[in-house]
């Protein structure tokens, strides 16, 4: 039951960023320490479809595993921990600089990537 919340409260955060992202583009690239330009939306805009096609994803994902919901939950950990080492490779190299929204963003999907794991390996041992 908790990998379930957990599957769908990651979805539904995914939305909550995107709609975030399409209703106030230019303060999320500001808080990047970015320039904004309507390109740069137009990107945006891409991006923020594949992110909700992968939310509609995780949000049905429990319906059409059920008991084997366990198997997906380390393809998760890893989708959870390709933006944070996006980000640290971003850093590293000085692509961007690091400011706060990095320090939030980074908890956020270093703490989905452990409770995907603790969550998933505990389903795994009752099934």
């Amino acid at each position: 039951m908790r990998l379930i919340i957990t599957f769908r409260v990651f979805a539904i955060i995914q939305v909550f960023m995107v709609l975030t992202t399409l209703t106030a583009p230019e303060t999320v690239v500001k808080s990047f320490g970015l320039s904004y330009n309507t390109d740069t939306l137009l990107f945006m805009q891409f991006c923020a479809v594949f992110q909700l096609m992968l939310a509609l994803v995780t949000f049905v994902l429990p319906s059409w595993l059920g008991i084997n919901l366990w198997k997906a939950a380390p393809t998760y950990v890893w989708l959870s921990l390709l933006p944070f080492f996006l980000k640290v490779y971003h850093i590293s190299f000085g692509i961007v600089a690091i400011t706060n929204t990095f320090y939030v963003e980074s908890s956020f999907w270093l703490g989905f990537a452990v409770v995907f794991y603790s969550f998933g390996k505990r389903m795994k041992l009752r099934f």
